[in-house]
């Protein structure tokens, strides 16, 4: 009978062990592209742009706030890299640019350096063209 236990515990055990890694191993992307894009990068990305249409952050407010609209677009470029979403080269080499200028604009906000978050946007918007040229539908 104790044999039985001891071969039961370790089988439930053997069988979480593999579920909890499968799970870790396999997640599944919920939104579409499209909800990603116009969702989380679009609304974040406009917030920077406006912000450069003006010279760049103007004030600690806007700093904190190009500091969280860049962690956003990096996140988000990061849900592109989901192996469900993945389509060539162009997409990884976009997205991976993009958060790179992500990060670079997010440390340029720590320090408030215009000309370097200046910078980091640019190389952000490089790599959405990057992307954008060959995948995003065009406009009839």
């Amino acid at each position: 009978m104790k044999k039985l236990s001891l071969f039961a515990c370790l089988a439930l055990l053997g069988a979480a062990l593999l579920t909890a890694a499968h799970h870790e191993s396999s997640p599944k992307a919920v939104a579409s592209v499209h909800d990603l894009m116009e969702d989380v990068v679009k609304p974040n990305m406009d917030v920077l742009a406006a912000m450069k249409k003006r010279g760049g952050p103007q004030s600690e407010q806007d700093w904190k706030k190009s500091k969280s609209a860049a962690s956003l677009i990096g996140e988000g470029a990061q849900l592109m890299l989901h192996p469900e979403r993945v389509k060539d080269e162009a997409w990884t080499g976009g997205a991976e640019k993009s958060i790179e200028g992500a990060a670079a604009v997010m440390a340029a906000a720590e320090k408030q350096d215009t000309e370097a978050w200046m910078a980091g946007l640019t190389m952000t918007g490089q790599g959405c063209r990057t992307c954008h040229k060959p995948h995003k539908p065009k406009k009839k």
